[in-house]
């Protein structure tokens, strides 16, 4: 009986003991699962423990009622207990085993390492944006900032709460549409590049170089946006600067090629108004000391022919020797062509004189002011001095000269300065027809200029100087006036010859200078003055 009593006791104290322990493990690992379990392996266990107690109780006192209610209650908590291992053996199968959860451990491990990497790299870019110079904000897909770095404060003066208040992203933008179009852009998830005008929260505006973009995430969803913006106010300033600086280098350059070229024309021009007129009367003294003894050449000529004849008439037999002499001298000859060949030579007297007069008018040295003059007079002045370049030579045909001229009033005109400009163009037209001429250019062969003359109904008058060369192409039209532009070949022209026309015609006379011409089309200069200058 004693053997009995100890057994059921001992086995009693055993199990109540596990009871207390699973209580004690739950309380301190609420995380291990399956919680429930272990309180009912509690419940019946304690069930089992209070059984072996009931048995020693009914040694001495039998309540059999009792010890079969408690074992009932063991039977139902042990079957409820049952049941439950039954449901929760899958799951419990389903728990990694130690190599599995070592496994699991290592990959957390390596997964906690990278998210520490993952977070230092942040924290690196974190503070990077944070004192990037350049204005960062971040908004989400509806356009609400959510992050401004300390550069974006500054720059435009706006917390997120603040931007937020004022409608806004929008806010920044000085073109609200602008701002439409940079987030329609990116939320279609597009890159965004380009200039804008910004402004802050004083209304100060800025030029700021945008870079927009969409953030996505790893199923390429947009999530957010975000934008760099860069202050490029002086950066644009310093470029407007410098191109001003430029523009005015480039005009300065301009004027000095202009005051340059000016010079060098005007020297050139002087030296050979100088020249000209020097020749002139150098060549005009001799001609009029030649062309006054001409005329006493012809009476004495006269006088002694009519002598002659008188000797004839009265002495029609001299003696022998004076009628060999007769005869060597072909005196009848000699008396008929004696005064073809004085009156030879004053038409060529005749003709140096007007050699020097068109050199004279061509210099027009006397006239360097404000004059009104015949402008048909400095045309043929003009054409004289260039008469050589017009006749038949061996390399070509005759230059045909037409002249067309209107009924034109006395201009006002600094004289020697349009006669330039007429030498200038004829001398440029001779070119281009000589050239053409020995390259084989010309299919018709005959060579012209024509001078078209002509009063305008607005007190203007036009020169139109037409030559049927090749023409000029729309390249070279367009730098055609420009100092030291020129086609010809080096050494033969200096660029300044129809610069310098072109600022006489426009600058001194207030008139125009074009050219209208085109590929085999000829080229026409058409010069237009008026007939009275407001400076007069």
């Amino acid at each position: 009986m004693w053997l009995h009593i100890i057994s059921d006791a001992t086995i009693a104290l055993a199990y109540y003991s596990i009871p207390v322990l699973l209580i004690y493990f739950i309380s301190k690992r609420k995380d291990i699962p399956f919680n429930g379990v272990f309180l009912l392996f509690g419940a019946f266990i304690l069930a089992c423990g209070s059984g072996h107690l009931m048995d020693i109780w009914t040694l001495w006192h039998p309540d059999y009622w009792i010890a079969g209610g408690l074992k009932a209650f063991t039977a139902i908590i042990s079957i409820y207990t049952a049941f439950a291992l039954i449901y929760l053996i899958p799951q419990a199968l389903a728990l990694p085993s130690p190599a599995q959860l070592e496994a699991i451990n290592s990959a957390l491990k390596s997964e906690i390492g990278e998210r520490k990497k993952t977070e230092e790299a942040l924290l690196r870019i974190s503070k990077a944006v944070e004192s990037v110079s350049d204005a960062i904000g971040i908004a989400d897909i509806t356009g609400q900032p959510i992050y401004h770095n300390p550069a974006f404060i500054n720059l435009f003066g706006y917390t997120i709460d603040q931007l937020n208040a004022a409608s806004g992203p929008v806010a920044v933008y000085k073109d609200p549409a602008a701002a439409y179009r940079v987030f329609s852009t990116i939320k279609r998830g597009q890159s965004w590049r380009g200039e804008l005008i910004m402004q802050s929260s004083t209304g100060q505006t800025m030029e700021i170089e945008l870079r927009a973009d969409a953030i996505k995430d790893l199923s390429g969803n947009i999530i957010a946006l975000v934008g760099i913006h860069t202050d490029i106010t002086e950066r644009k300033q310093a470029e407007a600067q410098l191109k001003q600086q430029t523009i005015e280098l480039e005009q300065t350059l301009k004027e000095l090629q202009t005051t340059q070229s000016k010079l060098i024309q005007s020297e050139k021009m002087s030296s050979l108004g100088q020249l000209v007129a020097g020749v002139a009367h150098e060549i005009n003294n001799p001609v009029t000391f030649i062309s006054g003894n001409l005329t006493h050449a012809n009476n004495y000529t006269r006088e002694l022919l009519n002598l002659l004849h008188l000797y004839r008439l009265n002495y029609p037999n001299p003696v022998v020797e004076i009628q060999q002499e007769i005869q060597a001298l072909d005196l009848d000859f000699l008396i008929e062509d004696l005064p073809k060949l004085l009156s030879s030579m004053e038409v060529g007297a005749e003709r140096i004189g007007q050699i020097v007069a068109s050199l004279r008018t061509f210099s027009r040295l006397d006239e360097a002011q404000l004059k009104a003059v015949d402008i048909h007079q400095g045309i043929d002045s003009t054409l004289m001095i260039l008469e050589h370049r017009f006749k038949t030579r061996t390399n070509h045909p005759e230059i045909q000269i037409i002249k067309d001229y209107g009924n034109l009033p006395l201009v006002d005109c600094y004289a020697g300065q349009l006669n330039q400009v007429f030498l200038n163009i004829l001398t440029n037209a001779l070119d281009t027809l000589e050239d053409s001429l020995i390259q084989g250019k010309f299919t018709h062969n005959h060579p012209q200029i024509i001078i078209s003359t002509q009063q305008l109904i607005d007190k203007q008058i036009v020169i139109r100087i037409i030559d049927n060369g090749p023409g000029i192409s729309e390249q070279v039209k367009q730098k055609l006036f420009d100092p030291f532009f020129t086609t010809k070949a080096v050494g033969k022209g200096t660029g300044l010859g129809l610069s310098i026309s072109y600022q006489i015609i426009t600058e001194r006379h207030g008139g125009s200078l074009q050219c209208v011409s085109s590929p085999n089309q000829g080229a026409e200069f058409i010069i237009e003055i008026p007939v009275e200058q407001s400076n007069k």
